[in-house]
């Protein structure tokens, strides 16, 4: 006999033994503490397996998450493009953008961004998010917003516009009463958002069906999109057509935001 069929029939023999003596305690504990009691023990143990779940999702949801980005790439290219552009001022902007946006949704209420020339390609999609949360009775909040850190992810620059990507590590205190988002009261979430951004500047060059953008309705001041749009959906006014190259399209616009 091999030495290697001595060492696989050692351990298989240990593991024989190991199941023996387990069966053995486990019908000297059911025929101990009775049935009933060893259910509610098994019971007990799963509970606890759950706990240790709940514990792990806990932990990540309070965890920071990290950013990826090239920013030290991306800075000098965007500063040779733009001598007026500033990283510093950009992610200004996008932190105020972001506590804007939230401060919206928990609000239910858009007024605070009407004036804000930064969301005027944005301001639609949010005011329809709010809608959605209106019709679905959907509440939120987020409270002691604080930024971690933000890192320019992508450039663009092409046919008149420039677009630059966000990457934002975050976190606030956060509770919906939303079905199938977890929140976890007295934990402070840390999460990310990507942001994106266009510069127009060159009009003639630019192509308006690349962006959504959206004006207000004359009579609900509903935002309404304007891509073949005519009718407002929430009052029903006729809405008259727009041209684009009217539309104030200095500084920064805000296209786009997300969780990830």
């Amino acid at each position: 006999m091999t030495f290697l069929a001595i060492l696989l029939g050692t351990i298989l023999g240990i593991v024989l033994v190991i199941l023996i003596l387990f069966l053995y305690l486990v019908n000297k504990l059911n025929a101990t503490i009775g049935k009933d009691n060893m259910r509610l023990l098994k019971d007990r143990l799963k509970e606890g397996f759950k706990d240790g779940g709940l514990s792990l999702d806990q932990e990540y949801f309070s965890t920071i998450k990290s950013i990826t980005g090239m920013t030290d790439i991306y800075k000098p290219m965007i500063e040779k493009d733009f001598d007026d552009f500033h990283v510093s001022e950009l992610f200004s902007l996008n932190n105020k953008n972001l506590t804007s946006i939230f401060n919206a949704l928990e609000s239910k209420d858009i007024s605070n961004i009407t004036d804000d020339s930064s969301f005027d390609l944005i301001r639609g999609n949010i005011y329809q998010e709010i809608q959605d949360m209106i019709s679905t009775d959907t509440n939120v909040s987020y409270d002691d917003i604080k930024i971690n850190r933000n890192t320019i992810k992508s450039y663009s620059n092409k046919n008149g516009s420039a677009t630059i990507e966000v990457n934002t590590s975050l976190s606030y205190y956060f509770k919906t009463n939303k079905k199938g988002v977890k929140n976890f009261e007295n934990i402070r979430k840390e999460t990310r958002y990507t942001t994106k951004y266009i510069l127009v500047y060159d009009a003639k060059k630019f192509n308006s069906n690349s962006v959504t953008y959206a004006v207000n309705c004359k009579n609900c001041g509903a935002p309404v999109p304007t891509k073949g749009d005519t009718t407002c959906r929430f009052c029903g006014s006729h809405v008259e057509g727009v041209d684009f190259n009217t539309i104030n399209l200095k500084g920064w616009k805000l296209i786009s935001y997300k969780e990830y």
